[in-house]
């Protein structure tokens, strides 16, 4: 049989002897390149060491009393005939060095480095002797040994010229053994043997072939190439490495062989997390997350490139865990805006329940907190809840022959600023886009309206005539139709015995064939529908009451949060509600509003996704409101409003997902039922004030407009207890040109 070749160690021996003193001053980590080369320092730091993995180390032994593998040395074997049998011990360097590349210790000594799996243990198998030589009989007996200590990893950093009897390592691969092979120092390309082996059918991707690149990721001049094995192929640091060697010192050498080790330590890092996962998927996985190098894809050079440990540890195919029905939910897809109805998913958020394992394609485990993709209801912040619109609102009324009234609610979006216009907002090129629009139509005692988007005026308290001057005031629109953003309505209201009746109609479905209009995405909000009743009566002294029913059925929202994902919320939640509300003139000037309302949204279950299920749904808001108009200029308007947004009263969901794996990697799951009523309760007041003003525009022309101004305080905002009252003020010029 042929004879290894012993490894080329001279050059690395002589350039490590003269670097020793130099790399003294330097800490681990930075005297430890390859780890930073190959992305595997966030890894480390984040606790995947290769603790409790047996790596074998087939090659001229390991020093038995090096510092840097203190309690982690299994007592090995040698093959070489040559001194005691039963140990390992190191006479040549070179296994030493390989060692220490895999496991070197992280323990801060001044000259010392650290290894790859820092934590792993080492079993020590000699193979070659003091001089580097050997033999293929030695090599197979130690292979042999190792396969029988189950060693899951196999690192031999060695080689021979051409094929030999492959039978030991063919047992090793049916034992389930990953073996890293250097490709060899002869610049060949193709690589030496046992590397080579690796594109054989029986190897069953369980043997990983190891080219060396330089600091600059340049293949080395020596390495061997990928050539008939680059499939199987990737290439690590394997120049002027530094590492542990005989005297309990480091040397600096270059070769495949510090190649190799640089791999099979990655390998542990990744047993160490997964101990489940097979040496095919952990060689596969570093193939398919090496670093493209040289040719796009794999080429002769590099094969798969440089190996990633970043990008290996982190999930490959996307995240997904099953649900109770066994059906599989996209994880790393979730996502969850929640209303302030649903405020209560934002507080199991914060408190850290909403935690489950999810698995990637190689069904490796990962814990996600769902609570870092749930986002807050729109009104995040009182700045955001008062912030005016880009575009420059315009509102445009008319009265057509007939009595029929037609109001408009359009935007001036500028096409682009002019040189004066960065700091005036006056634009060039406005194109007009349509928000809102309304037609009312009158008879004698009855009404006839339709429209999108201003559904609020004719319903609740401020459709009432002692209520019409609170149109606009914030707390006053109902929230029950807000569950139908920018709805497509139409309605009827008759005046009977002097008790008006509306009944209306909404659908969001329309929101789609305007999307255009709002801007991009606004077509995707999800189609829901509502009946709105409402019975109003004036009873003298300037009051008004009115009580209204709601009756909506959402599209895949609930109570206005939508979800997806593993945080799915369901489709088609219905909701029933009830309100009363009351509009006093008590002056001439002066008008009070009030407004309540409860409702019900009852529960329901859903297999198929994480979240299986929602209890009944009780939620409940109210709102106050002080108005006048004409108090100081005319046709100004003052409110002042307090309001309690819609709530979460009462109401759970049900959590059945995976929370942990045993040792063989089989998920655990866990049933959670958790509250959906949130920590606290959001006060918020509002004060607003507008008066239309006429400017002088730069041509020297009268331009009419409205000014607006509006200072928010919200007291325990989106009902979380935890967080600080947050007010905001804006101040909006709205205009035509």
């Amino acid at each position: 049989m042929p004879r290894p070749a012993p490894p080329a160690m001279a050059l690395g021996l002589l350039v490590g002897l003269v670097s020793l003193s130099a790399s003294a001053q330097l800490n681990e980590r930075t005297r430890s390149f390859y780890i930073t080369q190959t992305k595997a320092g966030k890894s480390q730091n984040a606790g995947y060491t290769g603790a409790g993995v047996l790596v074998a180390v087939v090659d001229t032994g390991v020093l038995q009393t090096h510092p840097e593998f203190a309690g982690r040395l299994r007592k090995g074997k040698s093959f070489t005939g040559q001194g005691d049998q039963t140990v390992a011990n190191d006479a040549n360097g070179h296994g030493t060095h390989v060692a220490g590349i895999i496991a070197a210790a992280r323990n801060n000594t001044s000259n010392g480095i650290m290894g790859m799996a820092y934590a792993a243990t080492i079993l020590p198998v000699k193979v070659l002797k003091k001089d580097g030589s050997g033999s293929t009989d030695m090599i197979n007996a130690g292979l042999r040994f190792a396969t029988s200590k189950g060693a899951p990893i196999i690192n031999m950093s060695l080689g021979a010229p051409s094929a030999f009897d492959p039978a030991a390592f063919q047992a090793a691969v049916a034992a389930g053994q990953l073996i890293v092979a250097a490709a060899g120092n002869d610049g060949l390309a193709n690589p030496a043997w046992p590397a080579r082996f690796a594109k054989e059918n029986w190897a069953n991707g369980q043997i990983i072939a190891v080219g060396a690149v330089d600091a600059a990721n340049v293949i080395a001049s020596f390495s061997n190439r990928a050539g008939d094995t680059a499939n199987w192929f990737v290439v690590a640091p394997g120049v002027d490495i530094r590492s542990t060697y005989l005297n309990n010192g480091y040397a600096r050498l270059s070769g495949t062989s510090m190649a190799a080790p640089v791999v099979t330590g990655a390998a542990a890092m990744i047993k160490g997390r997964w101990k489940s996962m097979t040496a095919a998927q952990i060689a596969d996985l570093l193939f398919r997350t090496a670093t493209d190098l040289g040719a796009p894809g794999v080429d002769a050079v590099y094969g798969h490139g440089l190996i990633n440990v970043e990008a290996a540890m982190a999930p490959v195919g996307g995240l997904t865990a099953s649900s109770a029905n066994g059906s599989t939910v996209d994880v790393g897809a979730s996502a969850l805006q929640t209303s302030t109805a649903t405020a209560g998913l934002q507080t199991l958020a914060s408190q850290g329940l909403l935690q489950l394992v999810a698995f990637d394609s190689y069904r490796r485990d990962y814990a996600v907190d769902l609570g870092a993709v749930v986002q807050p209801a729109a009104t995040r912040s009182a700045a955001a809840a008062t912030r005016p619109s880009a575009a420059t609102l315009r509102l445009s009324e008319f009265r057509l022959i007939d009595g029929t009234q037609l109001r408009l609610a359009t935007s001036s979006v500028p096409a682009r600023p002019t040189a004066l216009g960065e700091w005036t907002g006056f634009t060039k090129g406005p194109s007009e886009r349509l928000l809102a629009m309304d037609v009312e139509s009158m008879g004698n005692g009855t009404r006839g309206f339709a429209g999108f988007g201003l559904a609020d005026r004719h319903f609740g308290v401020v459709a009432t005539g002692t209520g019409r001057s609170l149109e606009g005031t914030p707390g006053l629109a109902d929230p029950y139709l807000a569950l139908l953003p920018q709805a497509a309505y139409a309605g009827v209201a008759g005046n009977l015995a002097g008790t008006w009746l509306r009944v209306g109609w909404l659908h969001s479905g329309l929101r789609g064939a305007v999307a255009d209009q709002y801007g991009p995405g606004a077509g995707d909000v999800p189609g829901a529908r509502a009946a709105a009743v409402d019975v109003s009566r004036d009873i003298g002294h300037r009051l008004s009451l009115t009580a209204a029913y709601r009756h909506a059925l959402e599209g895949d929202t609930l109570l206005g949060a939508s979800g997806r994902g593993a945080l799915t919320l369901g489709q088609g939640a219905r909701t029933e509600a009830m309100g009363i509300g009351l509009a006093w003139q008590p002056t001439e000037d002066w008008t009070l509003g009030a407004r309540w309302s409860t409702g019900r949204t009852p529960g329901h279950d859903q297999p198929s996704q994480l979240i299986r299920a929602f209890s009944e749904q009780r939620t409940s808001g109210w709102a106050l409101a002080l108005g006048t108009m004409g108090r100081w200029h005319d046709g100004d308007r003052l409110s002042v409003s307090l309001e309690q947004p819609l709530r979460t009263d009462q109401g759970t969901l049900t959590l059945d997902a995976p929370q942990a794996v045993d040792a063989e990697g089989r998920e655990l799951r866990q049933v959670q039922m958790l509250s959906m009523v949130p920590s606290g309760r959001e006060h918020r007041l509002t004060v607003g004030y507008g008066v239309p003003l006429h400017i002088t525009g730069l041509a020297g022309e009268r331009i009419a407009g409205w000014l607006d101004l509006q200072w928010v305080l919200r007291q325990q905002p989106d009902h979380q207890a935890d967080r600080r009252p947050e007010t905001g003020l804006s101040l909006r010029w709205q205009t035509a040109f």
